[in-house]
């Protein structure tokens, strides 16, 4: 067979792994016609030899004694090579190909027993065979999403009575070590139930503040990511309304910290849209240089203690809408947009009243089901 043809390698590939298919990966890899043999000892290293040659030999395969190498012992410049790359390679996991005798089953660090029927959907084929995903790995489209739903199912009796959880991310909270012993009882042994196993390396435990989903918690309160706000207050003036979108993606992200956000991004905001010549001035970059001001001077927003007095402020104009949560004169987040097109058309009234609805939409968690005090600045609203 000359290699020239299309698909010549992979037809080659496929034989020699069928022919070496009793020997592959206990000492022996293949790629197409080379054929590496490794063993422990020299006496372990001739048996294999001689096994593969006896192998090859039924099946009229020849290999090329000039091109071949037979038991190289290092010297000092190879054992010192070898070292070298031992070194770089210490600390990199160890991959283990499947054995032909066992089954191959992939562990995710958030895995479950999915259904026997859906488990063919996941099949993949290798040159050492056909293999199929016993629990679900993180690569399919809806993962996150099915794993999610599970851990809500399986947390839902304790759920934001002292846990929250995200995905594969479990947040256990409590008021001192000793109620904070049974919560972290009552929730390993709820996943050891539904037989779900936490990596005891990434886990910690008894801290007194913790980092979740991007921001640090402590007994006072949510605060910034110290990280994420290095590379904020680093950030250069954008020179594109890309990098304008890119710092405003990262500055959104904490904008529940920053009273009149929109407001102080909307003259940055009109140069990412489209038609809109890009010129950058001085309106813009006191713009941008007043939102990194503020972001790496953020406030530490409270967290609620109980459902009840809570406070919403309102604000409306024609360059937005601003609102504050408070909860016993605390604050506990900010929030705002700009204008819808259509909204521009609106009378102070109907957007003072649009303001209190899009305040509480966005904290409908806080509010629903408690009575709450909402302030506006206009007295026409009084009437309803």
């Amino acid at each position: 067979m000359p290699f020239g043809l299309t698909n010549a390698p992979a037809v080659f590939m496929d034989l020699m792994n069928r022919v070496c298919k009793p020997y592959l990966d206990k000492f022996i890899i293949v790629f197409i016609d080379d054929i590496l043999i490794y063993s422990k000892d020299e006496k372990e290293h001739e048996e294999n030899l001689k096994a593969i040659l006896e192998l090859l030999k039924e099946e009229k395969l020849y290999a090329k004694f000039l091109k071949c190498e037979f038991w190289i012992p290092r010297g000092e410049k190879e054992e010192n090579a070898f070292q070298l790359i031992k070194q770089k390679l210490c600390s990199a996991p160890n991959l283990a190909l499947p054995k032909g005798s066992k089954d191959f089953v992939v562990y995710c660090d958030a895995s479950h027993k999915g259904l026997e029927q859906d488990i063919p959907k996941t099949a993949f084929h290798t040159r050492n065979g056909h293999y199929e995903f016993q629990v679900m790995p993180f690569g399919l489209t809806n993962a996150p999403a099915v794993f999610m739903d599970l851990m809500n199912r399986v947390c839902k009796p304790y759920l934001d009575k002292f846990i929250i959880d995200f995905i594969d991310d479990i947040l256990i909270y409590s008021k001192d070590e000793k109620e904070h012993e049974e919560h972290l009882k009552a929730i390993l042994e709820l996943l050891k139930e539904e037989k779900l196993y936490a990596k005891f390396l990434e886990c910690e435990f008894w801290i007194p503040k913790v980092q979740f989903l991007g921001h640090d918690i402590d007994s006072r309160g949510i605060h910034v990511d110290l990280a994420k706000i290095e590379s904020i207050k680093d950030w250069a003036s954008p020179k594109t309304p890309t990098e304008i979108r890119q710092f405003l993606g990262l500055a959104g992200y904490y904008r529940r910290f920053i009273e009149r956000f929109s407001k102080i991004a909307k003259s940055m905001t009109k140069l990412t849209q489209k038609g809109i010549k890009f010129d950058w001035g001085e309106k813009e970059e006191n713009a941008f240089q007043l939102k990194k001001q503020k972001l790496c001077s953020a406030l530490i927003l409270d967290l609620p203690k109980g459902s009840k007095d809570f406070v919403v402020y309102c604000n409306a104009s024609h360059k937005g809408l601003g609102v504050v949560l408070m909860h016993r004169e605390k604050v506990i987040a900010y929030a705002s947009r700009q204008l819808k097109i259509h909204e521009t058309n609106y009378t102070t009234h109907d957007l003072e009243l649009g303001s209190v609805v899009f305040a509480l939409k966005i904290w409908r968690h806080y509010l629903y089901g408690t009575k709450c005090t909402v302030f506006i600045d206009h007295k026409v609203c009084n009437i309803f």
